[in-house]
């Protein structure tokens, strides 16, 4: 009877060490899915993140490339069209006819450009 007794003693103790060694990896596997998903977090925020201020910085650069253009093009085109117009009006010595008529429709290029 004392054999019985040791060997369910041997049984228990087994069957608590082989409950213990399934609660540490049960415990660790869900420890480590929890790391993987929060690095997988923390680096999609950090793509998003990077690309979005790529995104606004190149959105930014290309408004303000544009606007400098337009206005040096608006302002030379204004300055362009003035003077060409006087030019034109004046009509004495050496720009009359056919000279008049190509400045003319060379301003007319420019203006439709």
């Amino acid at each position: 009877m004392c054999a019985l007794i040791t060997n369910s003693g041997r049984f228990y103790q087994q069957v608590v060490i082989l409950v213990v060694i399934l609660v540490v990896v049960v415990v660790v596997v869900i420890v480590v899915e929890v790391v993987i998903v929060v690095v997988a977090v923390v680096v999609v925020v950090v793509v998003v993140v990077v690309v979005v201020v790529v995104v606004v910085v190149v959105n930014d650069e290309d408004e303000d490339d544009d606007d400098d253009d337009d206005d040096d093009d608006d302002d030379d085109d204004d300055d362009d069209d003035d003077d060409d117009d006087d030019d034109i009006g004046g009509g004495g010595g050496d720009c009359g006819g056919d000279n008049s008529s190509r400045v003319a429709s060379a301003n007319d290029f420019w203006r439709s450009n």
